[in-house]
């Protein structure tokens, strides 16, 4: 794992400088090593963190064959086969995993990405045809940013912070993205919260050449298979999932699981505990707000003697720490569990320096279906008629007791479904995690057409399946992995998730929907197969999340001074932006809509920005 960044300029040799402080800026992804390959038109910078060849993998690479360079981030699972193909073809200089890529390049040129597996941010600089590469991985596990000053410079890097360093752009706020990032609680994947940073997508391969960017998608999910027999999926589903597993275990520096007592993360552990007696497992627990999953955790431990270590949310100073994760994410960024993301990465990072997730389950098996199904009516279950009398006084006694809980407790809820609207499926989902609503946005004086971002083109089979899709084009790599990726690269810690191996990801999304969830059950196929090596415990909990209790974390008095001086203040830079009235009545709430302005104010004190 590393950080990539680079410059593409006339006499880019002057911009050396500004190209060794994108480098620095990035010393947290690789601290290891660190380079710079120099071209008349081009500098590639790399910060390594060693997995593989520790010693002599050292970028950029410089390719054998011709004056073409790599800087590379990210893991090539299954290179060794690759490597070997290639053996007779290109005179490889290291054992490092990343070298294949500029083999398959000097092969096939950039459509060797149609085959490529791993995760991966890379740039190729092909010094003979003066052509720039950059490329992105299929479900966007590593970023990738850039950015043009001018008519004749490109800039990118694996973070926002690098290119804001070079000291060649000054970053426009793009509000729309403002409001995308209230809506959603992070910034749409395909942007940036600036105008002129732009993002590399998932799966797309961008070329700049002359001046002109080309933007080209190389990979579509499948379509579904449904001939496929339920015995069929089940057998392939475990040798895939068991392959990708041992596949993403290799690595010649130490390697772990997160382990969060959740039936993804608890099937990656048995696997991984078979093939590696003893493993390391990490576990994170809440003391008080949301149940703890320890004791979930703790059996599948037990079941497999690992070495499993733990972490407790006690003596933690929440306000700093909401403080940093400001300079770790770059943008505003909501999901609460950062927090503890980034708490289990850094435990985890003084033991080992690989560690495995369960990451990509739920969007590939339809684990969210738990809190989504209302939305589809051919996953809820028919209730029998009721007889009248009783019927009547049980809806009386029941709406009652809803209206009391709802007044009390209710996050705001999604204004798209209605069960008599003609809404599509994937216009119904649209909604599901919508924290502000178009008139709240309107009132906070921000856009409030943001869904025109949504194309819903893409999603038209009208199933539960569309829901499935837009969470990895969304949710996945909107915050999920960004997550993921900014806080275990923040301690310098690989994280891997062997449900987004590409051959296992695929055949997931070819499978038939009744093969995932019924009306009662997510992830159908991965209980099937996995339930008697786990506790029975594990596979008959229901979905549980790894949701912070910001309740809590909004009450502490650390917190609480934010809130004071940040959102109360009408000096704060957020109201340079949003309405200061309009926020007043989201304070007292402490609920997603709290968490969110309050992180949206501290990003804005901390970064600066120019507004139109």
């Amino acid at each position: 794992m590393c950080g990539i960044a680079g410059i593409v300029a006339p006499n880019a040799a002057q911009l050396l400088p500004a190209a060794e402080r994108m480098v620095a800026a990035l010393h947290h992804r690789g601290p290891d090593s660190s380079g710079i390959a120099t071209f008349g038109h081009c500098l590639l910078g790399n910060t390594r963190l060693s997995i593989i060849d520790v010693e002599g993998g050292r970028q950029p690479i410089q390719s054998g064959l011709t004056n073409t360079a790599l800087t590379f981030n990210g893991e090539i699972y299954g290179y060794r086969q690759i490597r070997n193909r290639y053996s007779n073809r290109y005179p490889f200089v290291t054992q490092t995993d990343s070298e294949v890529v500029l083999a398959l390049y000097e092969d096939q040129g950039h459509h060797f990405l149609q085959h490529l597996p791993g995760m991966f941010a890379f740039a190729i600089w092909n010094n003979d045809k003066q052509e720039l590469l950059l490329a992105r991985d299929r479900f966007g596990e590593k970023p990738l940013y850039y950015a043009q000053p001018d008519a004749q410079t490109l800039l990118f890097a694996s973070e926002i912070k690098a290119l804001l360093v070079s000291g060649l752009i000054k970053p426009m706020l793009d509000t729309a993205q403002v409001a995308c990032y209230l809506r959603h609680g992070y910034v749409l994947p395909n942007k940036s919260i600036y105008q002129n940073i732009g993002v590399v997508p998932p799966a797309h391969v961008l070329r700049y050449e002359k001046g002109i960017i080309t933007l080209e998608k190389y990979w579509t999910p499948p379509a579904v298979n449904h001939h496929i027999t339920e015995p069929e999926a089940e057998h392939l589903f475990t040798n895939l999932l068991k392959q990708a597993v041992e596949k993403q275990l290799v690595a010649d520096v130490p390697v772990g699981t997160f382990l969060s007592g959740g039936l993804d993360s608890s099937t990656i552990t048995a696997i991984a505990a078979q093939l590696h007696p003893h493993i390391k497992t990490f576990s994170f627990g809440f003391t008080g707000g949301v149940d703890s999953e320890l004791p979930f955790a703790r059996l599948v431990a037990q079941q497999y003697q690992t070495q499993h270590i733990e972490l407790i949310d006690e003596n933690i100073d929440f306000a700093g720490l909401m403080w940093q994760m400001q300079q770790i994410y770059d943008e505003p960024f909501a999901d609460s569990s950062n927090i503890p993301t980034w708490l289990i990465t850094k435990l985890a990072s003084s033991h080992v320096k690989v560690a495995l997730s369960g990451d990509g389950a739920d969007e590939l098996l339809g684990g969210y279906f738990y809190w989504s199904r209302y939305l589809f009516p051919e996953l809820q279950v028919k209730a029998p008629e009721i007889p009248q009398p009783i019927k009547r006084f049980w809806l009386q006694d029941a709406l009652r007791r809803l209206q009391q809980w709802y007044r009390q407790f209710a996050p705001p809820q999604p204004e798209t479904y209605h069960a008599n609207t003609p809404q599509s499926a994937a216009q119904r989902y649209y909604g599901f995690r919508n924290h502000f609503s178009d008139a709240e946005l309107q009132q906070l004086g921000l856009p409030n057409d943001i869904e025109k971002f949504t194309d819903y083109a893409k999603y038209n089979t009208n199933t539960p399946h569309d829901a499935l899709l837009m969470d990895i084009d969304g949710y996945l790599c909107g915050d999920i992995l960004v997550k993921t990726d900014r806080a275990s690269m923040a301690n310098s810690l690989e994280l891997r998730s062997p449900f987004l191996d590409v051959d296992l990801a695929e055949f997931c999304l070819s499978l038939p929907i009744q093969y995932k969830v019924n009306t009662a059950t997510e992830k159908l196929i991965l209980r099937n197969t996995f339930s008697e090596q786990l506790p029975p415990e594990i596979t008959r909990r229901s979905k549980q999340g790894f949701g912070a209790p910001i309740q809590l974390w909004l009450q502490q008095p650390g917190v609480q001074e934010l809130i004071q001086s940040y959102l109360m203040q009408k000096n704060s830079k957020i109201y340079s932006v949003l309405n200061f009235e309009s926020v007043q009545p989201y304070i007292a709430s402490q609920n997603q809509q709290s968490w969110s302005l309050l992180t949206l104010a501290l990003w804005m004190e901390t970064h600066n920005y120019f507004v139109k």
